[in-house]
């Protein structure tokens, strides 16, 4: 694989003759330049051995992406599916649907609990788990809904909220936005062990409950719960093999271990940058 992708970076160096080409329109040529010799940066670099890169012998594994929230199904695509469809790399990854949203196992209470995807699914599990919380959990998804809602509104508007408008339609979303999670689930009066089967995603923030933003976390939930979760069969190692196939399909070079010297300011049109690096250095060791 590395030899595969140095003969390709040398061919594309040979290609591009290591000097600024312009399209026939006049625009600057698009061009990436780094240092790795794998597409992602820095986390596709072993030389540093990043937390999420796990390497055993001269095998190397990457376990940090394992589920996208907000991806949604083909014909109900959420913002990142859609992103990736406008990118025109949808179809260049082999997408899996993650079969439930957690299974979470603890040892010092004893949990053993498998939550579904799907609001009504959600609550009705946890009514199993936990007799009597089906109101409270309900009242949660309201209100995460809302902020979703009042998020959607802020971004249409780039920011520029108006004040009343917000008053009027989110009033939950402004009363809630200064209290963590654990303190809006107790005015929920949502019982202690609901709330820890729910609070199950906290990891994914780094923060805890007692602390986290209630606005984020209600954020983070409900596009898990509302749009099921899904992954690269690859790791998001196959989405960067895809962004690098989509660059070249556009007429693009991607210059591999390629230190970039300069980048040129970038101008008004839609080409990226343009980068010039200095010489390649020598093929990593296979």
């Amino acid at each position: 694989m590395r030899r595969f992708l140095w003969k390709t970076h040398c061919k594309t160096l040979r290609r591009s003759g290591h000097r600024r080409r312009k399209r026939r329109s006049g625009r600057c040529h698009p061009r990436a330049a780094g240092r790795v010799f794998l597409p992602g940066s820095g986390a596709a670099q072993p030389a540093r051995r990043l937390c999420h890169q796990l390497q055993a012998g001269p095998f190397e594994f990457e376990a940090s992406l394992h589920e996208l929230n907000d991806f949604g199904s083909p014909d109900q695509p959420g913002d990142i599916r859609t992103l990736f469809r406008d990118l025109g790399v949808e179809d260049k990854i082999d997408w899996i649907r993650i079969p439930e949203a957690y299974h979470m196992i603890t040892t010092d209470k004893q949990y053993d609990c498998e939550m579904p995807f799907g609001i009504e699914a959600f609550i009705d599990k946890m009514e199993q788990y936990v007799p009597g919380s089906r109101k409270s959990m309900t009242e949660f998804f309201e209100l995460c809904n809302e902020v979703r809602d009042a998020q959607t509104y802020s971004s249409s508007v780039n920011g520029n909220t108006d004040s009343s408008y917000m008053k009027e339609h989110f009033p939950n979303f402004i009363k809630a936005g200064s209290y963590s999670v654990n303190e809006v689930l107790d005015a929920l009066h949502m019982p202690k062990k609901a709330q820890d089967i729910l609070n199950a995603y906290w990891c994914y923030l780094g923060v805890d409950c007692d602390r986290m933003s209630f606005l984020h976390y209600g954020s983070m939930v409900i596009r898990y719960i509302t749009r099921d979760a899904w992954m690269p069969k690859m790791r998001s190692h196959e989405i960067s093999l895809a962004l690098d196939t989509r660059i070249r399909e556009l007429g693009g070079d991607i210059w591999y271990l390629s230190r970039p010297r300069r980048s040129s300011p970038t101008t008004k049109t839609a080409s990226a940058p343009c980068a010039f690096p200095t010489a390649p250095r020598s093929p990593p060791a296979t």
